[in-house]
């Protein structure tokens, strides 16, 4: 039998700003509870003739929406404030602000997604989930209950690359290298 080249079911590491050099965070996110989820949704405009009445004889692609939802628990201040807008750390405590204007775009982030076996991340590119241009925004809501755990869940914009040689592409799964 076969198996997805990104593996079946596992959990998994995302790596944020990921690069190579001393310009990028490489920050691990971990850990997690519940799924991290990458979502697309392809928006498609129907095309109608009188005579058909509400059926639809056609339909248009015009774009796709891609979302991810990191549910990230058990964090730290330092790795909430790197993905939570407007937040910052002043002294032991992470501070909100709110964040108002600026473009997601020019400060958007490559995310990597890995699968774990055993609690350690795949070493292997061709399992991993690249998503080139990626950008933060809260949408948590944090419960003190005696039956729930604390859950920050970040979601994520998905841009579309708008520079060579990955213009117009979200990402992508496995290694390019042939």
């Amino acid at each position: 039998m076969g198996k997805l080249p990104i593996g079946d079911i596992s959990p998994c590491e995302v790596v944020f700003d990921f690069g190579v050099g001393p310009s990028f965070l490489n920050l691990n996110l971990s850990p997690f509870l519940d799924k991290v989820s990458l979502k697309r949704d392809d928006s498609i405009q129907k095309v109608f003739e009188e005579g058909f009445g509400d059926a639809a004889v056609d339909a248009v692609f015009s774009g796709a929406v891609y979302d991810l939802t990191i549910p990230m628990t058990r964090s730290s201040w330092v790795k909430l404030a790197a993905v939570l807008p407007g937040c910052t750390i002043v002294g032991g405590a992470l501070v909100m602000a709110n964040k108002c204007g600026g473009n997601m775009y020019d400060d958007a982030y490559y995310i990597i997604i890995k699968p774990m076996v055993d609690l350690v991340p795949s070493p292997d590119e061709a399992t991993w989930t690249h998503l080139y241009k990626c950008y933060p925004y809260a949408a948590w809501e944090v419960g003190w209950a005696r039956d729930g755990q604390r859950v920050f869940a970040t979601k994520w914009m998905v841009f579309p690359s708008q520079d060579t040689p990955t213009l117009g592409k979200f990402g992508h799964f496995g290694d390019l290298t042939p």
